[in-house]
């Protein structure tokens, strides 16, 4: 499919979202699938666009949506190797897992980020772990059912060479900082040796 939108008809509302339970009379399977452009519309002015959706191994069967080995594809970050399942019914809840690459801190040799991702879609817990160019551990919970999509985290280290100025070859024994933010900005107080 190379564009597809899908259009919030109904006013703007401060209502919460509604959980209604949502179940296919048929199953829909798709061996291999590419949404290239998916935009999400949700008031005038509004729209939130998905460049690249690629689908392996995808099912929504009742109630229950899987897929497996996909990937969601935007110019600041890739999310591959995607595993998931999703429940239409109660709150709707995901467990999934997956491979994160930020564009800008690939750059800077930042590697993918081994996520796992569970909960109800309205508020979701994010466990994370990389190597940048040693271990790091995040974990966070971001709530993508209101407005601006906000998230906390803590992101933890230890024994950390810090791949920045890296003539000036800094250390840290250990460390985190805490993350809070919107779509619309970040918010960092780190606290390290």
């Amino acid at each position: 499919v190379q564009h597809l939108q899908i259009i919030k008809k109904t006013p703007p509302s401060k209502e919460p979202f509604k959980f209604f339970p949502l179940s296919l009379p048929v199953t829909l399977r798709f061996d291999q699938a590419q949404v290239h452009n998916l935009d999400i519309i949700t008031a005038p002015g509004k729209r939130v666009r998905l460049d690249d959706i690629l689908l392996n191994d995808a099912l929504w069967r009742g109630d229950r949506i899987t897929i497996h080995n996909s990937s969601l594809l935007l110019p600041a970050l890739r999310l591959t190797g995607v595993d998931a399942q999703m429940t239409f019914r109660d709150h709707w809840p995901i467990h999934g897992t997956g491979q994160l690459a930020v564009s800008a801190l690939t750059r800077q040799n930042l590697q993918p980020v081994a996520l796992r991702v569970q909960g109800p879609l309205d508020q979701l817990a994010v466990q994370g772990e990389s190597r940048w160019p040693d271990p790091l551990q995040l974990r966070g919970q971001v709530r993508p059912l209101d407005p601006g999509v906000p998230y906390v985290a803590r992101l933890q280290w230890q024994n950390y060479h810090w791949p920045v100025v890296a003539a000036q070859q800094l250390y840290s024994r250990q460390g985190e900082a805490e993350l809070s933010g919107t779509l619309d900005g970040l918010s960092a107080q780190v606290s390290t040796d």
